[in-house]
């Protein structure tokens, strides 16, 4: 509304937004005359009839509003004319009405009791798996998570109004509801995997040099936490990305996939996957920690299904034979070296 109207018996009297701005800050120093104050008193009562929030509160209610704003406007203590009674009632009840006006949500908000209040408390969970523990988790919009050894997953309760977000450390498997309204993030330290609803895998330990996202069905977009500038990548199915955190090197390849990641079953397998990040898985699922005599050892990659393998000795000893090398053992710590 840009014009104040209301009813003096036959004549209808229109404030202009402007006059009526000059009205209100008279008001408020106290400094409006008796011919101004019945305008605005006029205004009052006809611009809070109708269909108003105002209106449906008790009278005990709209009472104590306006006592508690008017020790709240302190009108005694405002600047101007020295107030009389009048034009201190004038002013409070004129500042009052206007905030009633503006601010009728806030206003029926405050009037409610507090246990009319319905407060949306955000609980944020944490999942976390141990040494060759696999963990399952349905979250709140219907969504499976499949988390890997040694890795963590922060989400909440409830998703928010526009995305649902989750943060991992490590590695998980997501069958994703479908929501158009809301898409599903998955933030890790390197990646921003965003999905309406799809099937797809995240690996990103901290101490892996690689990073990668394979999609099983349906379709992500890819984005770099660390380099903005970089366009998003979509993967469909049987794709996977993988970034290298040391060259920054991207690469897209296809891969065989199926309903569901091998690891998910407990099988072992590698895909081009390099000696130092099998080191890490060896680490996470048999408690061993892999070093290598020569560098070169550790860059090199391996493919292959092993199947389940529950004895690391065995596994050790599939891998060797696979880059034509040997392996020490002292208790817990495993050294690689070259065939000699």
């Amino acid at each position: 509304m840009n014009d104040l109207q209301y009813d003096q018996g036959d004549k209808s009297v229109v404030i202009s937004m402007g006059r009526k701005k000059n009205l209100l800050k008279k008001f408020l120093k106290g400094t409006v005359s008796d011919e101004e104050a019945k305008k605005v008193e006029m205004w009052l009562d006809s611009a809070t009839q109708g269909n108003n929030p105002w209106e449906n509160l008790s009278e005990d209610k709209k009472a104590a509003f306006l006592t508690d704003l008017k020790s709240r406007i302190n009108t005694a203590k405002l600047p101007g004319k020295k107030n009389t009674g009048r034009s201190t009632s004038w002013v409070w009840l004129a500042a009052a009405s206007v905030i009633i006006l503006l601010m009728i949500p806030v206003y029926v908000l405050w009037m409610k009791p507090s246990a009319e209040i319905n407060t949306k408390v955000v609980i944020e969970k944490v999942a976390e798996t141990n040494m060759a523990q696999i963990k399952q988790l349905q979250l709140s919009d219907g969504s499976k998570v499949w988390l890997n050894a040694k890795s963590r997953l922060r989400y909440t309760d409830s998703f928010g109004s526009h995305s649902r977000d989750v943060y991992l450390d490590g590695q998980a498997y997501f069958e994703i509801s479908r929501d158009t309204k809301r898409p599903f993030v998955v933030h890790t330290s390197s990646w921003q995997v965003t999905v309406l609803g799809t099937h797809f895998d995240v690996s990103d330990y901290m101490e892996d040099n690689d990073v990668t996202v394979s999609v099983l069905s349906g379709k992500v977009a890819v984005q770099s936490t660390r380099q903005q500038k970089t366009p998003a990548a979509i993967l469909h199915p049987g794709e996977q990305l993988e970034y290298d955190k040391r060259s920054h090197e991207l690469n897209s390849e296809v891969f065989a996939h199926d309903q569901q990641p091998s690891w998910i079953r407990k099988e072992v397998v590698f895909y081009h996957t390099k000696m130092e990040d099998i080191a890490g898985y060896i680490k996470r699922n048999y408690g061993l920690a892999v070093s290598f005599a020569n560098p070169s050892l550790s860059e090199t990659e391996v493919s292959g299904n092993f199947g389940k393998i529950e004895d690391a000795k065995e596994l050790l000893e599939i891998l060797c034979l696979t880059i034509n090398a040997e392996y020490k053992a002292n208790g817990k710590k495993i050294l690689i070296t070259e065939m000699h």
